[in-house]
């Protein structure tokens, strides 16, 4: 009951969550009578151009669409699956540092920015009309879905369509982007939308915005030379802004530099870009320093909806000096609205983004920093070292997140997380094969978290050698047993260590020793427990009459739990688990009691062997641990995983 209580909460939390981010998010447009489904017979067709396939001739015009599916005189319909080693630009747009040198192809979350994502609807318009008339603008961008690359590869549709316009010389045009999965409806999940402006000539610039703020203070959070190595995870391809000249409590001001894009993808050298994309993006990240400015390292913002861009003029050549100033303000605790001018040295307006809306993010300090350098920081404590220390054992917790974090903006933080801890094998299991929302993913990911951090202490203490979190593979044996099958960077010659995991409320315990036998752990905390429910289906009357019945009442809970957890690890070390008859593992002899150096303890016999089991036991959590008798070899466990 509490466990469905639990799910229920999280579910609740989940669904709150992901309704005040999308409280400033527009439905998704309506379809209009008469308007046909996206995978309708397209109208009188036009020749399509050859030049928007990666494996076709040209695709520099257009190396953001991909190939046409459908194409007539009002609507284009494109696919594309955008790839980190094809669009080399988003491996400089990842959510955290490189899990691991050892595996130099894991790369951690990549997601295509906001601003390309406008550069794709751009590009959409420009091939529908005929690629004469020039972008002018964007309007209504909004992002219903962060766009990440969660093992390397996103496929996108592409919808574009002509939206009615009087004047010769002026285009509109609706551009949608549907994300593509096999267990999704034909026509994808809607995930980005805007409306993009098209004329003959680009519009005279209006005067850039002043600075208005009576404030006028210099960076102390980003100074020069620092602005990329503090918690912004934009690589080289993306790195625009050069200096915070000035801020203020609601304004900011930076000098920036348009950056080329020779090595943006591996197939061509000159892409062609409707707007500067990696430039609009630099104006964005003002945002963020803006907010490290305010406050302090420790929060994240991302884009999600831009009112309107317009563009003056085209994009400037590589390495051009520009200067950005932006209108900057908390909207409410969660959003961060802002007004971005870009303009050159002579004062003349570029670009304007006007209603420009993050959602900022507080991060927790342990998370934040683990993401900086996950290759060395642990996300977990070191727990009861010296308890454990004395028999060999490394035990790492994982305290929980604050209930709902991880499923905010739509996972990111889960995510970011998987990628930066989970080898290849390992993230084929936590996308295809465990449910993206409610509390099974997240259980499995910070259990694997704390199993890895586990094995990583073992592996520096006893053989000095650093091992990364990716590093090391836990996958799952044939009765469903955690083992580690590879860690890289570990000599052949040591055998693999033996490890358990386990969970409760939320928390996640690893515990790792050298290998020869199975190695089975429980943890429990005390709270909302029901004593008279535990004994009664747990205990024979033996049991309870022996271990249980003569204790006082304020006790019996934490002595039943105990015995609990003592039946649980023997379960996890025989390799079968209980199997769902706990009063089939009977406890033969119990010391619930430290007594000098020797731990509380208890014996568990079950299919005539005894499992002996270690218990520590504390006023709000109990924690056991048990080795499985016998000489089973860890090594042969991996083979079977």
């Amino acid at each position: 009951l509490d466990a469905l209580k639990s799910h229920f909460a999280l579910m609740q939390e989940f669904l709150d969550s992901q309704s005040r981010v999308l409280g400033g998010f527009a439905p998704p447009p309506a379809l209009v009578p008469g308007e046909m489904p996206i995978a309708a017979p397209a109208a009188t067709a036009v020749p399509v151009l050859p030049l928007i396939d990666s494996n076709q001739p040209n695709p520099h015009h257009f190396p953001l669409l991909g190939r046409v599916i459908e194409q007539s005189a009002s609507k284009l319909v494109c696919e594309r699956t955008y790839d980190s080693d094809l669009d080399l630009f988003l491996q400089d747009h990842a959510i955290g540092s490189r899990p691991t040198d050892r595996q130099p192809h894991l790369l951690p979350l990549t997601v295509i920015p906001f601003t390309f994502s406008m550069e794709i609807l751009a590009e959409a318009a420009c091939l529908l009309t005929g690629n004469q008339l020039k972008v002018i603008g964007v309007d209504s961008s909004r992002g219903h879905h962060w766009l990440g690359l969660d093992d390397g590869r996103l496929p996108l549709r592409i919808v574009a369509e002509k939206l009615p316009s009087t004047q010769p010389d002026f285009q509109r045009v609706s551009v949608r982007l549907f994300q593509t999965t096999e267990a999704g409806p034909k026509t994808g999940v809607l995930v980005f939308e805007g409306q993009v402006l098209l004329a003959e000539k680009y519009p005279q610039p209006p005067a850039v915005r002043p600075w208005t703020a009576t404030q006028d203070f210099p960076a102390r959070n980003n100074p020069d030379g620092e602005l990329y190595s503090h918690g912004m995870f934009h690589g080289p391809r993306l790195q625009g802004v050069t200096s915070i000249r000035r801020w203020a409590d609601e304004a900011i001001e930076a000098d920036m530099i348009t950056i080329p894009t020779h090595d943006y993808f591996s197939f061509t050298t000159t892409p062609k870009f409707r707007i500067d994309s990696a430039l609009l993006d630099a104006a964005g990240q003002l945002a963020g320093y803006w907010l490290t400015e305010k406050h302090t390292w420790g929060f994240n913002c991302f884009p999600y909806h831009l009112g309107h861009y317009t563009q003056y003029g085209p994009p400037p050549p590589p390495g051009t000096k520009m200067i950005c100033r932006g209108d900057v303000r908390m909207s409410d605790e969660l959003r961060i609205e802002a007004h971005f001018d870009l303009f050159d040295d002579s004062g003349r307006l570029l670009f304007r983004a006007a209603n420009w809306d993050d959602r900022k993010f507080s991060v927790p300090q342990h998370l934040y920093d683990f993401r900086l350098d996950p290759q060395v920081r642990f996300m977990s404590e070191d727990w009861l070292p010296d308890a454990m220390a004395a028999r060999g054992q490394f035990l790492r917790r994982l305290q929980p997140f604050e209930e709902g974090f991880m499923d905010q903006g739509w996972g990111v933080w889960k995510r970011m997380l998987a990628n930066l801890v989970l080898s290849a094998e390992e993230r084929r299991v936590f996308y295809r094969e465990l449910p993206t929302t409610g509390p099974r993913r997240e259980d499995w990911l910070i259990g694997r978290v704390a199993a890895k951090d586990a094995v990583r202490s073992w592996a520096l203490a006893t053989h000095g050698i650093k091992l990364a979190p990716a590093d090391v593979v836990i996958m799952t044996g044939t009765r469903g047993e955690p083992i580690v099958v590879r860690a890289d960077g570990l000599p052949p010659s040591v055998p693999l260590p033996a490890i358990s995991i386990s969970h409760s409320r939320r928390w996640a315990v690893g515990i790792c020793a050298a290998g020869g036998s199975r190695l089975g752990a429980d943890y429990q905390h005390l709270d909302r427990v029901d004593a008279a429910d535990l004994i009664a289906g747990a205990f024979s009357e033996a049991e309870t009459a022996a271990f249980l019945r003569a204790l006082p009442q304020a006790q019996q809970k934490r002595a039943a739990v105990a015995l609990w957890c003592a039946k649980e690890a023997a379960g996890k070390a025989a390799g079968t688990g209980l199997e769902a008859r706990p009063q089939d593992w009977r406890i033969t002899d119990a010391v619930l009691e430290r007594r000098g150096a020797a731990p509380a303890s208890a014996v568990v016999h079950h299919g005539g062997i005894d499992y002996r089991v270690e218990l520590q036991i504390g006023d709000s959590e109990v924690f056991a641990v048990c080795r499985a008798p016998g000489d089973a070899s860890v090594a042969a466990l991996a083979a079977t995983a």
